[in-house]
């Protein structure tokens, strides 16, 4: 018969369980004792001390325990097996379910932003067949990055004037009270999307930084930028937002053709 034997030594399996007790459990014990207990506590078994009816079932909740977050909470501490099994399973079951549902949510969320990159890439391929500069028609045909040029040149057309905050290093806040001025640059933006059928909700904000696109436009004019009230547009092209200063000098420059 060929011997067999194992290789190593063999060890006794003990589970740590960590659970935390009920406020009300430690109020009881101050009282009857004059001694504040902790919350959290924990409980060793050792497995070959435990009747073997109940060491299938403490391995399985062990397995489930060490992969959930948080702590079971308890009544009282519990340390032996039988109604630590009882006290254990109700938060197993939530927790595992808990879990799940975010687990669930979480893949759901990323196929909805998988979805919408890949819808992204497709509008941008065809926007740039049909309208882009022959620059970016070229530096797209070659597999650039070019995110932004197709950002730039799409506001030029459909947003005239606006500026594309493509970095989010613009800062904007909330506009209270706002001028005269200010609501009727809004009522000219809302009457231009109307007649050119986009679908957004233009608002009037406070706008403290500038994006880098409008920063180099003020470097160039030799201006000192003041904060000012602008026309905000949130949401362009699914990841962008546009702004439009007040201030005409701060307008973007129109490209040819742009109206």
């Amino acid at each position: 018969m060929t011997p067999m034997h194992p290789v190593g030594d063999a060890a006794a399996v003990k589970l740590s369980f960590k659970f935390t007790v009920s406020s009300d459990w430690i109020e009881e014990q101050l009282q009857e004792t004059g001694v504040e207990l902790p919350e959290t506590w924990e409980v060793d078994f050792d497995l070959p001390e435990v009747p073997k009816v109940f060491r299938g079932p403490l391995l399985a909740a062990h397995r489930q325990y060490v992969h959930l977050p948080g702590l079971p909470d308890f009544y009282a501490p519990v340390d032996e097996p039988e109604p630590f099994l009882e006290a254990i399973g109700p938060w197993l079951a939530t927790s595992t379910e808990q879990q799940q549902q975010e687990e669930m949510q979480s893949r759901a969320l990323s196929a909805a932003e998988a979805q919408t990159v890949e819808n992204f890439e497709s509008e941008r391929k065809t926007w740039i067949s049909q309208h882009g500069s022959p620059r970016l028609k070229r530096a797209e045909a070659r597999g650039y990055k070019v995110n932004r040029t197709y950002a730039t040149e799409r506001a030029a057309i459909e947003f005239p004037r606006f500026w594309v905050d493509t970095s989010a290093e613009s800062e904007i806040r909330e506009r209270t009270d706002p001028s005269t001025e200010a609501l009727d640059l809004e009522q000219e933006v809302r009457a231009w999307m109307e007649v050119h059928n986009l679908d957004f909700e233009p608002r009037i904000v406070w706008l403290v930084e500038p994006s880098k696109d409008l920063d180099e436009h003020i470097d160039q004019g030799s201006w000192l930028f003041e904060q000012q009230e602008a026309i905000l547009v949130s949401g362009f092209l699914d990841r962008y937002i546009l702004l439009l200063p007040v201030d005409e000098d701060l307008h973007r420059p129109l490209e040819s053709g742009s109206e």
